[in-house]
């Protein structure tokens, strides 16, 4: 059973120690009754809590259930972009996604003008490979579908090429006029979470999911997952973070009460405080401070941020 790691904080002489299993890590979920996109839902979790939520367990889909009720929520479940050579794009990544784009389609095309735009991979357009071995890219004048284009460049060269910024974006641009438009390596296949974490054993509903369209909600009624076009507008689930269960403890003596303590789970940190069932919630890693609950009458000093 896997243990997470643990700082002690010394108070006053007196130091609080507690050993987390992390099957004792509980996410906690909150449905926003807001209509927004899968994106523009994302970046309020992202603001507001911590993410949209992860569901990849059964008890994760048991609580999704409970918070969406009667309606079909949004979570952090979607097509993730990847590049052909490189693989999977990183959190945050460079683009160059003309007003309105990404579209729903799942291939990329780039423009003279250096603009991006989806199209149906069993489009045919011009494309543009990379050559590793001169660490040149090469338009080709052919028009062939996406899946073509990439077989024809790692056949002949090293892969469809991978755009990482605007230099490289602006070299790619300055081959073509501006009418033309060629495929690039980016292209979105695999379901992944809003953590770039592998998707696998979806408990997707009759049907699903629909190959063309790359975000997904949970049903409350049913707990299983439908795809959807990414621009609907729905309610979502955010994650607020983890709970933990302090298993065992050791603290100062009777009567000290408030004492905080940093643990580390993973890539999150939590703050704990002693006497609570649920000890506290899992945040992205950032600078943290003790703080003291001051006792009953006295004024408050600071305190745990929550939602």
């Amino acid at each position: 059973m896997k243990r997470c790691g643990l700082i002690l904080l010394l108070l006053s002489g007196y130091v609080m120690v507690c050993h987390l299993q992390s099957d004792q890590l509980v996410r906690q979920l909150h449905l926003v009754d807001l209509q927004k996109s899968w994106n523009d839902a994302q970046q309020y979790c992202r603001d507001e809590y911590i993410d949209l939520a992860i569901v990849n367990s059964s008890a994760l889909i048991q609580e999704a259930q409970k918070r969406a009720g009667s309606t079909k929520a949004w979570i952090g479940l979607s097509k993730d972009w990847t590049w052909s050579q490189t693989g999977p794009v990183q959190s945050s990544w460079f683009n160059m996604w003309s007003p309105g784009q990404p579209g729903t389609d799942e291939c990329v095309i780039i423009t003279g003008s250096g603009s991006w735009f989806t199209r149906p991979c069993s489009a045919t357009y011009y494309f543009v490979c990379y050559d590793a071995a001169t660490n040149k890219r090469i338009l080709v004048k052919n028009s062939m579908t996406w899946s073509d284009a990439q077989s024809h460049c790692r056949q002949t060269y090293t892969d469809l090429s991978t755009i990482t910024n605007t230099q490289d974006n602006s070299q790619v641009a300055s081959m073509m006029p501006s009418y033309y438009q060629a495929w690039i390596g980016l292209y979105r296949k695999y379901w992944t979470w809003s953590n770039s974490s592998t998707a696998s054993n979806l408990p997707w509903g009759p049907g699903q999911p629909d190959d063309s369209v790359n975000c997904a909600t949970i049903v409350g009624s049913t707990g299983s997952f439908n795809s959807h076009n990414c621009s609907d507008q729905r309610p979502f689930l955010c994650s607020r973070g983890e709970s933990v269960l302090c298993v065992s403890a050791q603290s100062g003596p009777p009567g000290l009460i408030g004492l905080f303590f940093l643990c580390r789970c993973q890539t999150f940190s939590l703050e704990i405080s002693e006497g609570s069932a649920e000890g506290g919630i899992c945040r992205p890693e950032r600078p943290h401070s003790a703080r003291i609950h001051p006792a009953a009458g006295e004024g408050e000093a600071g305190g745990a941020r929550s939602h």
